[in-house]
């Protein structure tokens, strides 16, 4: 599957996770006794380059998204849509509790996230690992408890999943009490750029679009960096992009060079 890069390493992951489930069902069922993948040395394979199109989400991809997905009210295009108005992670939004949100100051807080089976100890049972609910989250740092503020476009989205979702505990359970997972989350992301015709970097980085974004219309990276959850400045701005559509990037160097040549000519 990985000769001569085959596969991407997202995929070659999905597949690792895939079989890793069904050996530990098999060890369960004492099928097998032991979980010979944990034998394998991965670094020795060689995988298929990303898309390199872009390691974010454009502005218009963004739009052309959120567009597609206006009158689509199932719980995954609900949460695709919340997480572009949010700044936050896959396993922070399907961690979301209805106790989470804050309406007198239009706030939604994080506060916990679900793994998933790849996130948690290998020695854990198939059950226990399937959907894996912690009250912390990424880095486990109190930079990660945070509280994001909700735009007027997330209210109304929340609206639409309350009332696709009015009786569960969390914003995104299905009716069977199961939820959303992380691998259905990415493939519909991925479904609908194909739809669409734009490239899929990654649906992880629909966070680092939305910082991006902010930081575009002139928030302060520090900011981003309590938004974002991370422990270091550094960091922030490791994952913040240029999103900026080329003409306007043009016209832009072009006024400001042009005011400049025009100081030096005084």
């Amino acid at each position: 599957m990985t000769k001569d890069g085959f596969i991407t390493r997202r995929r070659f992951n999905d597949a690792k996770s895939i079989l890793n489930s069904m050996f530990y069902y098999a060890i369960e069922q004492e099928i097998v006794e032991r979980n010979s993948l944990r034998d394998i040395d991965y670094k020795q394979f060689s995988y298929k380059p990303e898309n390199a199109h872009t390691d974010i989400f454009t502005i218009a991809e963004r739009e052309l998204i959120l567009d597609y997905l206006a009158d689509k009210n199932d719980l995954l295009s609900l949460a695709i849509q919340l997480d572009f108005c949010l700044i936050s992670r896959i396993g922070e939004i399907k961690a979301l509790k209805w106790s989470d949100l804050n309406f007198k100051n239009k706030t939604i807080r994080l506060q916990r996230q679900f793994l998933s089976s790849q996130d948690v100890n290998d020695d854990l049972s198939f059950q226990e690992t399937k959907h894996y609910c912690v009250d912390y989250v990424k880095g486990k740092t109190a930079q990660g408890f945070r509280d994001l503020p909700l735009i007027p476009k997330a209210l109304a989205i929340i609206d639409r999943i309350k009332a696709v979702n009015p009786d569960s505990e969390y914003l995104f359970v299905h009716s069977n009490n199961q939820p959303i997972t992380t691998i259905t989350f990415n493939r519909h992301i991925e479904a609908i750029c194909k739809k669409l015709n734009i490239p899929y970097p990654s649906s992880h980085n629909t966070r680092f679009c939305v910082a991006s974004l902010l930081y575009k219309d002139g928030i302060p990276a520090t900011v981003i960096q309590g938004l974002l959850g991370h422990t270091t400045l550094a960091m922030t701005l490791h994952y913040l992009r240029n999103v900026t559509p080329n003409d306007e990037v043009f016209s832009q160097i072009t006024e400001a060079l042009s005011k400049s040549a025009y100081t030096c000519i005084q």
